[in-house]
C-alpha cells in the first residue's frame, strides 16, 4: 500500500523534526527513524494501530512513534497519514480524508 501525509501532517511532522534538530540533533535522528519504520509496519500491515482513544468514532487508527502519536486512515490502496502529535498534547479531531 502507499502511505502519504496530508499536508497538515507533513506540516506537523516536519515541525518536530525542525524544533528537535535545533536541540537535539540525535533525538531528530532517532524519531526520523523511528517514523520510517513506522511507515514501513503500516505498508506490510495497514490495520496494525488502533482506535484513536479520544475519538472512538471516526474511522481513524494511531500508532504510536514515542513519544508521538501517528493517526493514519486507510482509503482505498493509500494509507493517509492525517496527524502527528505528542502524546502529551491534546489532539483534535483527525480531518476527514
Amino acid at each position: 500500500m502507499r502511505v502519504r501525509f496530508t499536508p497538515g501532517a507533513e506540516r506537523q511532522y516536519l515541525d518536530v523534526l525542525r524544533f528537535l534538530a535545533e536541540r537535539d540533533p540525535a533525538g531528530a535522528a532517532t524519531i526520523h527513524r523511528r517514523t520510517e519504520e513506522a511507515v514501513e509496519v503500516l505498508r506490510e500491515h495497514p490495520f496494525a494501530g488502533h482506535a484513536i482513544p479520544e475519538f472512538a468514532d471516526v474511522p481513524h487508527r494511531e500508532l504510536s512513534v514515542t513519544p508521538y502519536r501517528l493517526f493514519y486512515r486507510v482509503v482505498d490502496d493509500t494509507i493517509w497519514i492525517v496527524a502527528y502529535w505528542h502524546a502529551r498534547q491534546q489532539p483534535e479531531r483527525p480531518a476527514e480524508t
